[in-house]
């Protein structure tokens, strides 16, 4: 059997490589002494990583704390900015060529063409994408 290549790509908020490993885990776990024993390849997608999206989330959330103080570890403010914003960030500016929808899917491009060389004719691609995942993906598709 050739390999199934299953691309993980992240939901909203800040990601780093690793995101995917209790997916990873459990995937190889559910998959032993099945067809697919063996014959799994996840690849992680961090198209956020390509922009400063997380750094200006961060700065703007710095300024903003500072002058009220209502940040902390359960801080919703942080949570709107590092969630929601993701979205807004990704959808603007589309059209200019160095905006963040362009650099992701670049980036996308790029990523699919590496996995695509791994491929034969007999193997799969898997796309699991969560929440804007799925969105930053089928906006590339």
């Amino acid at each position: 059997m050739s390999l199934v290549h299953i691309v993980t790509i992240p939901g909203i908020g800040s990601k780093k490589k690793g995101y995917s490993e209790n997916f990873q885990e459990d995937i190889l776990k559910f998959s032993k002494r099945t067809a697919l024993d063996g014959n799994i390849k996840i690849h992680e997608a961090l198209p956020f990583n390509v922009t400063d999206i997380d750094e200006r989330q961060g700065l703007l959330f710095d300024r903003l704390n500072k002058e009220n103080k209502l940040g902390g570890m359960l801080s919703m403010r942080e949570f709107v900015l590092e969630a929601f914003g993701d979205g807004v960030t990704f959808e603007r500016g589309a059209n200019k060529e160095n905006s963040p929808y362009r650099k992701i899917h670049r980036y996308l491009k790029t990523f699919f063409e590496s996995i695509h060389e791994e491929m034969d004719s007999n193997s799969k691609l898997v796309i699991v994408a969560g929440s804007l995942g799925a969105h930053i993906v089928s906006t590339y598709i």
